[in-house]
C-alpha cells in the first residue's frame, strides 16, 4: 500500500512538469464537456446520470483538452469521494458563464459533504489531503495547470451551504493563438 502510494506521488510531481508543456487550443465548451462525461463515464464504468448540466452555452476557451480534462476528471473524482451513493439523482453538475472581466468559466458543482471553512484556505496546498489514502497534490496540480494555462481555480461552498463549487476561469479565446505562439 505504501508503494503503491509513493508511486502515485511520484506520477503526480513529475505531472507538474507538464505546466512548462502547455499545448493551449481553442476548444468549444459544451462538446468538450459532452465528451468528458462520455469518456469519465466509461473509463470510470459510471453511469451518465451522475451528471447534469446546467445553462452549459457553446463558449469558446482556450487551454490544453488534455490538461482540462486532468483537472475536471480530479474534480469529478473529488466530488464522487465526498458525495452520498448515487442513487439515480445528478451527484456533478457542470455550468458555463462568463465572469464580470467577460472571461469564460465552468463549474463543477456537487451536493457533497462540502469544504470545511477550516480548511478552505489550505485545499491548493501541495500535500494537503483530508484522507488517508491520497497525496495531496490532485488540487495543487489542478491549480498549477489552469494557471499554466493563463486561467485561474477557485473554490466557493454550494448554494444553501450544501457541496461545493470549484469555478475553472479560462483565458479568453481570442487570447489563444497568442499564448500558444508565446509558450512556442
Amino acid at each position: 500500500e505504501q508503494s503503491r502510494r509513493m508511486n502515485t506521488i511520484i506520477e503526480n510531481v513529475t505531472q507538474l512538469a507538464r505546466r512548462d508543456r502547455v499545448n493551449p487550443q481553442r476548444l468549444q465548451l459544451l462538446p468538450w464537456i459532452t465528451e468528458f462525461i462520455r469518456q469519465f463515464t466509461i473509463t470510470g464504468k459510471h453511469s451518465p446520470e451522475l451528471f447534469q448540466t446546467l445553462g452549459v452555452t457553446d463558449i469558446p476557451i482556450c487551454m490544453d483538452p488534455d490538461q482540462l480534462f486532468q483537472v475536471v476528471g480530479n474534480l469529478c473524482q473529488n466530488a464522487l469521494r465526498h458525495s452520498p451513493e448515487f442513487s439515480g439523482e445528478p451527484l456533478i453538475a457542470f455550468k458555463t458563464g462568463y465572469d464580470a472581466e467577460h472571461r469564460p468559466y465552468l463549474d463543477t458543482i456537487d451536493w457533497g459533504s462540502g469544504v470545511p471553512k477550516d480548511i478552505a484556505d489550505s485545499i491548493f496546498d501541495p500535500f494537503f489531503t483530508t484522507t488517508a489514502k491520497g497525496t495531496g497534490l490532485g488540487l495543487y496540480i489542478a491549480r498549477e495547470l489552469c494557471e499554466g494555462n493563463g486561467g485561474r481555480i477557485e473554490c466557493f461552498p454550494g448554494e444553501g451551504g450544501v457541496g461545493t463549487r470549484f469555478r475553472i476561469t479560462f483565458a479568453r479565446a481570442e487570447d489563444c493563438r497568442e499564448m500558444a505562439a508565446g509558450m512556442g
